[in-house]
């Protein structure tokens, strides 16, 4: 009776999690293709693009991505850039649903180890719903970024390493490695999330197995600062730029926002449980990530539980209570805590996140919205046949789907013309907002279709032509041009 109970609760956690991932895949590949979805989602496939031409993370906002932050797991995606080329952006938007999903299935493979019993379930719906985790799988405007789906590795490595640390097998043993590079590799704040969480581990479990896995991170930890200095460029940001800003003021420093309420009180229950049963070193290594990753809210001003810069804070948070949950004893302070807070913070997250994808997945766009769609597609299409997609074009923010489906190079408007990179553009694509800011005199008129106008450069552009060239001497000049025959 108890494993049947077990299975039922098993089988509900898998499709509650299964339609929450298919539900967020459903709304962000409409959104796609509604032109819903701009900016760095389309940086990543252009980079990956031009990476296959040979111009190694080259793309036209900043001159080369890795200067910016150093995202290596991506490059585990070029052959699939290869394969699905124009396409490859639908694979970018189902990254993170899918990262959820599976993640969600290696966590509950790794915590259900170790004597957890029924816990393993509760911990695992726990760990999918407490924090509402679905609904930032949406990531509005930009669609993708590797933070997200990282975080769900991040995750899965932890319950993965107790699972091998208590339970050991080849399987776990090397999935554990393996989950641990993913992460590490995905951004250099996740290499040094890994590198505090396995110190933690090291220290608080003093086995050579935890010893071990902290030189991955180390290792991957320092590669990133190298790759980083060696790959900036002129005209990249960088974390500096970031920390500059912030101090120079203008943030508020605390959100009144009920969704950081959510995030005390998962660290709040998280501390009983640890004061009653004694802090779990895996629990306590998934709170030591979330700790390290919290800061990034006030840096970027950005406290929107839902944005790219703090869901993996709320992930790893999760992660951290849930597996105290499933590991700890079971005095009843713990078991009380961890109860209520699953129960009603569980009740919530499937009261709001599943109601609101549904929705989302199944709102009609309405004729009026189609008509305006399918014209402007036409109209797009009709100017790049005037265009050679050797050539950048900067165009519109909203009209990158249109140009990546049709595999041209393109910047944002206007940059690439008369912001940074400047002067790199052969072509400006301008819509009706647009034509407040037009283009410098070098540039000319060509053609108008809808709600479109192309202008094409003609000869020099005084003033621009400094920084295009030095983005030809950075990078070649068929890196904006199309190859000699």
């Amino acid at each position: 009776m108890r494993h049947q109970r077990r299975t039922i609760l098993l089988a509900l956690a898998a499709i509650l999690i299964a339609a929450s991932a298919g539900l967020a895949a459903v709304v962000k590949l409409r959104s796609l293709h509604d032109w819903q979805y701009t900016s760095d989602l389309f940086l990543y496939d252009r980079m990956l693009a031009e990476t296959l031409r040979g111009r190694f993370g080259v793309e036209y906002a900043y001159g080369r991505q890795f200067g910016e932050h150093a995202y290596l797991s991506l490059l585990l995606l070029l052959p699939a850039k290869l394969a699905l080329g124009g396409r490859f952006p639908e694979l970018l938007v189902v990254l993170a649903p899918l990262a959820y999903a599976c993640g969600a299935g290696a966590f509950y493979w790794g915590i259900s180890a170790g004597g957890a019993g029924w816990k393993a379930e509760v911990s695992l719906l726990f760990y999918a719903f407490g924090a509402a985790l679905p609904l930032g799988l949406l990531e509005p405007y930009c669609g993708f970024h590797p933070d997200i789906a990282g975080a769900f590795l991040g995750a899965a490595m932890i319950a993965v390493m107790a699972r091998a640390q208590s339970s050991p097998s080849r399987a776990a043993r090397g999935g554990a490695v393996l989950l641990l590079v993913l992460f590490a590799a995905t951004k250099e704040e996740f290499a040094i999330c890994a590198l505090v969480a396995t110190a933690v581990l090291a220290l608080r479990t003093r086995t050579e197995l935890s010893r071990r896995w902290l030189f991955i991170p180390a290792a991957i930890a320092a590669f990133d600062a190298v790759f980083l200095a060696v790959m900036k460029t002129p005209f990249n940001r960088g974390d500096l730029a970031l920390a500059q800003a912030w101090l120079s003021g203008g943030h508020r420093f605390w959100p009144p926002n009920a969704e950081w309420l959510v995030a005390s009180s998962l660290a709040a229950g998280l501390l009983v449980c640890g004061a009653a049963d004694g802090l779990d070193p895996y629990a306590a290594a998934a709170a030591a990530m979330s700790a390290v990753h919290f800061p990034a809210a006030f840096l970027l001003g950005d406290y929107s539980p839902l944005s790219w810069h703090n869901v993996p804070t709320f992930v790893f948070l999760s992660a951290a209570l849930a597996a105290q949950f499933a590991r700890a004893g079971r005095s009843a302070a713990s078991t009380a805590v961890a109860a209520t807070l699953a129960a009603a913070l569980g009740a919530r997250a499937l009261a709001w996140s599943l109601p609101v994808l549904a929705a989302l997945a199944c709102a009609p766009s309405g004729p009026n919205f189609h008509r305006t769609l399918a014209r402007r597609e036409r109209s797009a299409a009709r100017l790049r046949a005037r265009m050679n997609p050797g050539f950048v074009a900067a165009i519109p923010l909203y009209a990158a789907e249109s140009w990546a489906r049709a595999g041209a190079r393109f910047s944002f408007y206007p940059h690439g013309v008369s912001a940074p990179p400047e002067g790199i553009a052969r072509y400006a694509v301008l819509d009706d907002a647009q034509k407040e800011v037009p283009p410098p005199a070098c540039y000319r008129r060509e053609a108008a279709d809808g709600d479109f106008t192309l202008y094409e450069r003609r000869g020099a552009c005084p003033g621009l032509d400094a920084q295009r060239e030095r983005f030809v001497r950075l990078f070649g000049r068929e890196a904006i041009e199309p190859a000699s025959p």
